[in-house]
């Protein structure tokens, strides 16, 4: 099935500013969303993208999908400083 490894932030990480990076890795994936938004993967599936956060936490939902329609949902919370 599809997998997702995300790299940074970690779950509750407080980021020195409202924007911040979020960087990983999916396998076997034929698609993946943040935040509701379909985003670009290289070819062995490495994704890095800004994204911005607000007071008092943002919720980051990462969505992965393969060609059987598995899906992956990971949920973290990133704190801006």
């Amino acid at each position: 099935g599809v997998k997702v490894n995300i790299k940074e932030p970690y779950d509750g990480q407080i980021v020195s500013s409202t924007t911040f990076q979020i960087k990983g890795q999916v396998f076997r994936a034929k698609e993946i969303k943040i935040q509701g938004s379909p985003i670009n993967i290289d070819t062995d599936g490495n994704f890095d993208e800004t994204l911005t956060s607000s007071y008092p936490y943002t919720l980051i939902i990462v969505e992965a999908s393969d060609k059987y329609n598995n899906k992956v949902t990971k949920v973290l919370r990133v704190i801006p400083r």
